[in-house]
């Protein structure tokens, strides 16, 4: 994951999480919080709170890994999903 000395996307007290779309390829991020109106669609893809996600690529969109299943999401979803390192 990018450096977290950029403040925190999450703003919750005590909570360093990060946009799924701030991670590497290769990282292993573990989903926290998600945010805005896509929340439910997300959930229904695999990626809800304490879902293990592997970062396959990151640019302008991101694929991930999650429960098997490689998805494809554009960087604007990725900024809804919250995660912290694995």
């Amino acid at each position: 994951m990018e450096s977290p000395s950029h403040d925190p996307a999450c703003h919750l007290p005590g909570c360093a999480c990060l946009p799924l779309s701030a991670s590497l390829r290769g990282d292993r991020v573990v989903v926290r919080h998600l945010e805005g109106n896509d929340s439910q669609r997300l959930r229904e893809l695999g990626f809800n709170e304490s879902a293990e996600v592997r970062i396959v690529c990151a640019g302008s969109a991101v694929i991930a890994q999650v429960h098997g299943s490689k998805i494809c999401l554009s960087r604007r979803m990725a900024e809804a999903i919250l995660v912290v390192p694995a």
